[in-house]
């Protein structure tokens, strides 16, 4: 009758006590402390009529093709059971990167700008073909980052403060749709059928950075639920680094003080490896290789550069184009963050294994 299921005995007693709870890690992890097993822990709620039969509570995690992922389990991702306060389980949709996958973070307010959008997604483009991108999947600087993930064919993690079974927000649906489709995880402590209540998103946010080697932060605004996730990936021993903006924008006010703290400041995806000892030797035959895929304004820069004879200023390369300033500048952010150009004192000039 169970054969097809592994540790029985514990897994269903698990998922059991979690739902009579409604997903109540405090109390949960309270029960579990006074009691030797899961399966103890359930029977205490049975014995109070509080908890539904765990052969039921299985088959709800089968019908919804989830698998629960005890803290015992040598599935339980190991950089997170490490962490002070790591949840006693994970429900998870899709598939875990394996532990010899780093992953890193990247998270940031959900009324980020069109150019915070744009290079959360850029970045995690480029950060995904070497590490798995974990976010919450928000609207804003989390949604993007998951996009940009998968647009570079890259393996993504979406934390929910809610149940896996109904993603929040349902804006966002298709794009968790996407992540699972290709090859990606929608993770939760909290089990099916649990609402993403407010306390819920700070909960979570702890096993963000907790799954990861490093948290980046892009557009955080004073009190920002990224900045959260930086003060936890401190508390964990994790890199937290920051993209910077303008001074005035409120959209940076929590980013800058980051930084005034000790975070990393950084300008690209380079960097980030950099820091974390992925740089590539510039003498290697692996440097001189392709462009990544640019776009067409991307495309018009980049043949101004390679034709000019000194660097160039902005203004120059407006001259040189049809682009307007604004335009200029955002493309020569994304170009920086590609790793293809590089700001002098003189200003702008293709990197060396791009020209």
């Amino acid at each position: 009758m169970h054969a097809r299921t592994e540790n029985f005995s514990e897994h269903p007693y698990f998922h059991a006590a979690a739902l009579a709870l409604e997903g109540d890690t405090a109390k949960l992890r309270a029960l579990k402390e006074r009691h030797s097993t899961w399966k103890a822990t359930w029977e205490t709620l049975a014995a109070k009529g509080i908890a539904p039969a765990p052969e039921a509570a299985w088959e709800t995690l089968v019908r919804a093709h989830i698998t629960l992922v005890l803290q015992e389990d040598a599935r339980f991702p190991a950089l997170l059971r490490e962490t002070p306060l790591p949840p006693l389980g994970l429900y998870v949709r899709g598939a875990l990167p394996p532990d010899t996958q780093p992953a890193l973070a990247i998270v940031g307010t959900r009324k980020a700008t069109r150019n915070g959008r744009e290079l959360a997604h850029a970045l995690a483009r480029e950060l995904g073909a070497s590490f798995s991108i974990v976010s919450g999947l928000a609207l804003g600087v989390d949604a993007a980052a998951h996009a940009g993930c998968l647009e570079g064919n890259g393996h993504t993690v979406a934390v929910l403060a809610g149940g896996v079974d109904a993603p929040q927000p349902q804006t966002n649906a298709a794009l968790a749709a996407r992540i699972l489709e290709r090859g990606g995880a929608l993770v939760s402590e909290y089990p099916p059928g649990s609402a993403p209540v407010p306390y819920r998103f700070l909960e979570r946010n702890r096993i963000v950075s907790g799954l990861c080697r490093g948290v980046v932060i892009v557009e955080a605004p004073e009190g920002s639920g990224s900045l959260v996730t930086a003060r936890l990936a401190l508390e964990q021993n994790r890199e937290v680094f920051v993209l910077p903006g303008p001074v005035t924008h409120t959209n940076f006010r929590g980013s800058h003080a980051l930084i005034r703290t000790g975070a990393r400041l950084v300008r690209n995806a380079a960097d980030i490896l950099e820091d974390l000892g992925y740089a590539e030797d510039a003498n290697s035959p692996q440097s001189s290789r392709a462009l990544p895929p640019l776009s067409a304004d991307e495309e018009t820069v980049v043949a101004v550069l390679r034709d000019a004879a000194t660097p160039l200023s902005v203004d120059s390369i407006v001259g040189a184009t049809s682009l307007d300033p604004s335009m200029v500048n955002r493309t020569l952010s994304f170009l920086l963050m590609k790793n293809v150009v590089q700001e002098t004192e003189g200003g702008y000039v293709l990197r060396n294994n791009h020209g």
